[in-house]
């Protein structure tokens, strides 16, 4: 089945939507945690609900794949490796 597809403003501009089947969302869900680092990975199962254990993984994935195309590539997503700081916020 083909994704859903809806739009709406978004800064005088046009925001859509892909809502994907549940095979699809799974599949991408597999996709995203292969990106991620043990650390990451272990933050996201400790999330108090799945929905928060699901937005940390796409979150942490979006952010790495983005990087990753600032930095053409190299390194590929899954081997950027984060500090943290005093905070423990990735640095």
């Amino acid at each position: 089945a083909w994704p859903q597809l809806c739009s709406g403003p978004l800064l005088k501009r046009t925001l859509v939507c892909i809502l994907p089947t549940p095979q699809v969302a799974a599949r991408a869900l597999q996709h995203c945690a292969a990106l991620l680092s043990q650390e990451e990975l272990g933050s996201c199962q400790e999330a108090p609900s799945p929905d928060v254990a699901e937005e940390r993984l796409l979150v942490r994935a979006f952010v790495r794949a983005v990087l990753s195309r600032y930095l053409a590539g190299q390194p590929p997503p899954e081997h950027l490796v984060f500090q943290r700081n005093e905070h423990g916020k990735p640095s």
